[in-house]
Formats: structure tokens, sequence, C-alpha cells
């Protein structure tokens, strides 16, 4: 693998969609409220918005780099395997990796669910752009 293997462009187009997914996914009238009411939040509680979306989208260019990186090693190219490989690459590593520390905190399992849901779409997004665009 060599640093011209990678579409940056790519990687930043799949950061933004990261960033997108989440926006749509825990708008209030998607998932925000059932959101909120699982995790015992109230509106006037949640964290300042900018330097958390500023951590979630360098978390997102972390995330979109390290799916780049397996999408060339595994030559998983194009929209169709792409999404497909970053869907079972959320739903295989990890929804499974993550679960454990919803039920050690005795956090509902629908909060895990609405979390997953998230990242499973934001992964299929992520990994067709850079599919595509290899």
């Amino acid at each position: 693998m060599h640093f011209e293997d990678f579409n940056f462009l790519a990687i930043l187009a799949a950061a933004i969609a990261n960033m997108a997914v989440g926006a749509i996914w825990y708008a209030p009238p998607v998932m925000g409220n059932r959101w909120m009411s699982l995790a015992g939040l109230k509106e006037d509680e949640l964290v300042a918005p900018v330097p958390a979306m500023i951590k979630a989208f360098l978390s997102g260019l972390f995330v979109a780099t390290t799916l780049a990186m397996l999408i060339v090693l595994t030559r998983h190219t194009g929209v169709k395997l792409g999404a497909m490989f970053g869907g079972g690459l959320a739903l295989l590593c990890v929804a499974p990796a993550i679960l454990p520390n919803y039920l050690f905190e005795g956090r509902p399992t629908k909060l895990w669910l609405i979390h997953i849901g998230n990242t499973t779409l934001a992964f299929i997004a992520m990994g067709a752009i850079i599919g595509a665009w290899h």
C-alpha cells in the first residue's frame, strides 16, 4: 500500500458524509428524541455542540482513513462493494465490540441499537464513497 493508493478527497467526503448521516439520524424527529430519552438526557444538559462536532469530525476522518486503507487492501472497490464492506465492518466488528460496554453499564439495548444504526448507515455511506472514488 502506497500513499498514492488513497484518494484524500474521497476520505474527506466520507468524513463529511459521516457527519451528515449523524445529523439526520440524531435529529429530533428521527432518533434524537428517543436517543435523549434512553440516555436520560434533557436538551439543556447536552454538551456544547461546536467542540463536540469538531472532535466527531476528526474521529470521522480517522475512521474514513482506516476504512480507505482496508478497502485498498481488500480491493473492495466500487459503490456496492465499498458499501457492503463498510456495513459489514460496522455490524460484524463495531457493534459486537461496543455491546459489552452497554451491558456492563446497564444501559438500554435500544440505546445501543440507535447508536449502531447510525454507525452502520455512516459506514455504508463512507464505504460507498471511498469504494466509488478509488
